[in-house]
């Protein structure tokens, strides 16, 4: 078999207080059968690194079938908690996390979906269909936000939905754009957030005035 992806994940352990890496090896066996198997079903050795132990363990548990790009993905630990932007079977958008302390992983909130994006038309972004471009994922003003990024990149303007995760669920934050070819980075202070733009440059888009 051959390596597909090689994914990390690092955060601390909230009861030891270690720090952990998840590694997240997928392979593929490099011929026709490829065709016939979707991603997310390919081989996967996920493996555990202990700061404390200065050693690798194999992870022996449960991971959710999906698929995790390394690709165009800004993803966070919080509270003891990783999180990757992921897809299923279906090519759907998932949210995987894994926690440090419980080494469990999940698919955070299968059933509670953000409600579907109906389209910007007055932003240049009339319908989300097959032009959404990334999910990301980041920590603003204190809990856990959820980033959808349309349309695709050499289409239009991208516009970010922004969502956050309140006792449960989630609520949309704000909608921010548009923005030529952007990709977010992360969050600020202040709930600004970092952008870049085509040609490399950096913006740190203020939430009140949202461009």
């Amino acid at each position: 078999m051959e390596l597909e992806t090689n994914v990390f994940g690092f955060g601390m352990d909230p009861f030891t207080g270690d720090y952990k890496v998840v590694s997240i090896r997928t392979y593929h066996w490099g011929s026709d059968l490829d065709y016939d198997i979707h991603p997310s079903s390919y081989p996967k050795h996920i493996a555990i690194y202990s700061l404390r132990d200065d050693s690798w363990r194999a992870f022996k548990g449960f991971i959710p079938e999906c698929s995790v790009s390394p690709f165009r993905k800004f993803y966070t630990c919080m509270d003891g908690v990783y999180y990757w932007s992921a897809s299923d079977k279906n090519d759907d958008a998932m949210k995987l996390s894994f926690h440090m302390g419980y080494e469990v992983f999940q698919n955070i909130l299968e059933q509670n979906e953000p409600m579907p994006f109906k389209g910007i038309p007055e932003l240049g972004c009339p319908h989300p269909g097959t032009n959404l471009f990334g999910h990301y994922f980041g920590v603003y003003n204190g809990s856990l936000a959820w980033i959808q990024c349309y349309p695709t990149l050499h289409v239009a303007p991208n516009i970010f939905n922004i969502w956050v995760l309140k006792e449960e669920r989630w609520t949309r934050e704000l909608i921010a754009g548009p923005f030529e070819g952007a990709i977010p980075l992360g969050f600020w202070k202040k709930g600004e957030f970092l952008i870049q733009v085509e040609g490399g440059h950096l913006y740190l888009v203020d939430p009140s005035t949202l461009r």
